[in-house]
């Protein structure tokens, strides 16, 4: 299991719903979210997940600073901006706060399929933290302790 998800936060099921037949054929499950709120939450527990905002002409600013917000907050996540058609104009700005991909059409899909399942491939496993990947090394047998058992300083 990875530490990543596929996350879409829209208030309708649009993309989610466009993205979820193509991902199902490799096992990728979509996550929906209806709040920018419920979404960092869902990012705050996979960090390094794929994360879509849908982008209308009503909430351009507020995506732009959430976006940046985001990818500050959590750089191993990839972003994507999905937006309403007439906001190709504003491609470049979502790009600068922080978008990998703008998509405009929920039915050219598939150039973000792909960057999804890219992001996804690389991602880390669930376990695959520092501390973890030390565990597996030391020399005794029982690798398997609880991190209850390691100190915090």
């Amino acid at each position: 299991m990875t530490a990543a998800h596929c996350i879409v936060c829209e208030r309708k099921a649009r993309w989610a719903s466009a993205l979820r037949r193509p991902l199902q054929r490799w096992g990728v499950r979509v996550y929906e979210t209806r709040s920018l709120e419920d979404c960092w939450r869902e990012v705050a527990e996979h960090s390094a997940s794929v994360v879509g905002i849908e982008v209308t002409r009503g909430n351009l600013e507020s995506a732009v600073r959430w976006l940046a917000r985001l990818g500050q907050a959590f750089p191993r996540a990839r972003l994507v901006a999905c937006a309403d058609r007439g906001l190709e104009p504003a491609q470049w700005l979502l790009r600068e706060a922080g978008a990998a991909h703008v998509a405009f059409s929920p039915r050219d899909v598939m150039p973000l399929v792909r960057l999804i399942r890219r992001h996804l491939d690389a991602a880390p496993a669930e376990q695959d933290t520092v501390r973890h990947r030390i565990w597996q090394r030391l020399p005794w047998p029982d690798r398997e302790l609880s991190d209850r058992t390691v100190q915090q300083p």
